[in-house]
């Protein structure tokens, strides 16, 4: 529910694991187990923002997800607006 509008790797990690904005050990299991399967899988969209370096990473979902993925939370949630 959390990625319909889009959340960051860091706001995963502390709704899966009560993780604070330090643990960075969290944030690697989240991103490397959860995450990028997920965007591998095309369910979740990877956005890289801040420069030089890409500093913060925003998950959004794809249109792939309502076709596979049947949740009940995301019929309350209304359509996201694709730029």
């Amino acid at each position: 529910m959390e990625a319909h509008t889009g959340l960051t790797g860091e706001c995963f990690a502390n709704v899966l694991f009560g993780a604070g904005p330090e643990d960075f050990r969290a944030y690697v299991l989240a991103y490397v187990h959860v995450l990028s399967p997920l965007r591998w899988l095309g369910l979740l969209d990877e956005t890289r923002h801040g420069k030089p370096n890409p500093t913060e990473k925003l998950f959004t979902k794809t249109a792939l997800w309502s076709r596979v993925i049947q949740a009940e939370s995301d019929k309350v949630l209304p359509d996201i607006t694709r730029h």
